[in-house]
C-alpha cells in the first residue's frame, strides 16, 4: 500500500520538484542523502514518514503538516516540525550511525496537547479542582545525560543495578560510558526511554540496556559483562515482566533504530 503523502513546508526556500520541458528524470535522493546536504526535502521524505510512525507512534491521518525548521551541519541532522492535531513535536533527522544509508528520527521538544487543555477547561466548568497532569519525558541528550535529564528515572536504575557485581564497572550504575542518543521505544502497548551504554575502550561484551517508563515510575533493563577469560554473564536489572526482559535483551542485541518489540 502506498504511504500517504503529508506536505511540508520549507520556511527558507520554495523547492522545485521539477522544471517545465524537462525531458532527463533524477534519481530520487534517499533520505540520508538528503540529510548529508542539509536539504529541507528531508523532513517529508517517506522514510523519514516511516520513522515518524513506528519511533514516535504518529499516524499518518493526526498530521496536518510537516514543517522544515534548520539544518544542523555540524552534527549533519535536519531539524523538523510535525504538527498533528492535538499539538507539534519537534523532531530531528539523522542519518542512522548503525546502518549506514538510514535515517532515525528523534523527538527534541513536544508541544501541550489539546486534549489535556480541554480536560481543564472540563474541570473548571464543574467547579472542581483539575486533576494534576502527569508530566510525560521525551527523548533528550545521551545516556550518559540520564542522571540530569531524568533524575527520578535514574534513582530507579541505581536501585535495579543494585544486585548486580559491578565494582570494578562503575559505569553500569552511573551510566558514563560510550552512549547513544536517548529515544523514544514501544514495548507492546507502553512507551519507554531507552538508552545504551557500553564500557569506554572496551565495548564488547560489556554493554547495558536501560528503559524508564516516559512518567519515570518505572526502571529496567539488560546488562552483559564479559571477564578477563572471556565468560559472558547477562544480568536482567529491575523488576521486569517475561516480555520486558526479552525486549530489553533485543534493544541491547539490535541497537538500530529498532522502535518497537512485542516480545
Amino acid at each position: 500500500m502506498r504511504s500517504p503523502s503529508w506536505t511540508v513546508h520549507a520556511a527558507t526556500a520554495a523547492i522545485l520538484i521539477s522544471a517545465a520541458g524537462c525531458s532527463q528524470v533524477q534519481k530520487q535522493q534517499t533520505a540520508a542523502e538528503l540529510v548529508a546536504s542539509g536539504d529541507p526535502q528531508a523532513c517529508g521524505a517517506s522514510e523519514t514518514q516511516q520513522a515518524l510512525r513506528t519511533a514516535l507512534n504518529i499516524q499518518p491521518t493526526d498530521v496536518v503538516a510537516i514543517t522544515f525548521s534548520a539544518t544542523e551541519p555540524k552534527t549533519r541532522k535536519v531539524r523538523c516540525r510535525v504538527d498533528v492535531k492535538t499539538g507539534s513535536v519537534e523532531f530531528e533527522v539523522a542519518e542512522n550511525l548503525a546502518t549506514p544509508g538510514r535515517v532515525t528520527v528523534r523527538a527534541v521538544e513536544q508541544t501541550p496537547s489539546i486534549a489535556i487543555a480541554n480536560t481543564a477547561l472540563g474541570s473548571a466548568s464543574t467547579n472542581e479542582s483539575p486533576e494534576p497532569q502527569i508530566q510525560l519525558a521525551s527523548p533528550r541528550g545521551h545516556t550518559f545525560n540520564i542522571p540530569d535529564y531524568y533524575p527520578e528515572g535514574y534513582k530507579l536504575w541505581r536501585a535495579a543495578t543494585a544486585h548486580i557485581p559491578v565494582s570494578e564497572r562503575p559505569w553500569v550504575r552511573s551510566l558514563q560510558g560510550t552512549a547513544s542518543d536517548v529515544r523514544q521505544v514501544n514495548i507492546a502497548a507502553e512507551q519507554y526511554l531507552i538508552g545504551w551504554v557500553c564500557e569506554p575502550h572496551n565495548c564488547g561484551g560489556n554493554e547495558a540496556v536501560v528503559l524508564i517508563s516516559r512518567d519515570q515510575k518505572r526502571s529496567f533493563g539488560y546488562v552483559r559483562l564479559t571477564n578477563d577469560q572471556g565468560t559472558v554473564t547477562d544480568f536482567v536489572a529491575g523488576t521486569a515482566t517475561g516480555r520486558e526482559s526479552a525486549c530489553a535483551k533485543f534493544f541491547l542485541e539490535d541497537r538500530s533504530d529498532a522502535s518497537t518489540c512485542n516480545g
